[in-house]
């Protein structure tokens, strides 16, 4: 599963690439996934990712897509900027997030997500999507790579 949606992203990655939409000049932008703790339990149990997507031009519409690991679930959004859109607690996969009032400079929120015993090494992967002056933008971060503590 992990490296299947590794595919999955870095295919998203090359689509964007090659039409053009990584990155434009002018609206930079910059978008990070970050993980507290940054090692998962082999009991289980849960982990808040922080989400940040930070621009310099402010974008009309800003949305996330937050792809989770097999048998993850969204327990809460909370935090500085939290999206107005927003899953509710339970959902798992593909959760999808969205800005009816953009913050100027940055949209940050974090996720607290449950995940099983015995996770494994796992990769939470991310789209965020902005919408400028320049049209649709797609920013893929780097996936979220997370591993059980060492006993």
């Amino acid at each position: 599963p992990i490296h299947i949606m590794a595919k999955r992203i870095h295919s998203i990655y090359l689509s964007l690439l090659a039409m053009g939409l990584l990155p434009i000049a002018g609206f930079a932008q910059a978008a990070s996934l970050a993980a507290k703790p940054s090692e998962l339990s082999t009991g289980g149990g849960s982990v808040e990712i922080m989400v940040q997507l930070s621009y310099t031009e402010a974008p009309s519409a800003v949305g996330w897509t937050i792809i989770l690991p097999e048998q993850w679930s969204l327990v809460e959004v909370a935090g500085e900027d939290v999206p107005q859109i927003a899953p509710v607690g339970g959902e798992t996969g593909e959760l999808d997030f969205a800005y009816t009032s953009v913050p100027k400079q940055k949209a940050q929120f974090e996720i607290t997500v449950r995940y099983p015993e015995n996770p494994g090494n796992c990769s939470v992967g991310a789209v965020a999507f902005l919408r400028g002056s320049q049209g649709l933008l797609k920013v893929v971060p780097d996936p979220l790579k997370l591993s059980p503590r060492a006993n």
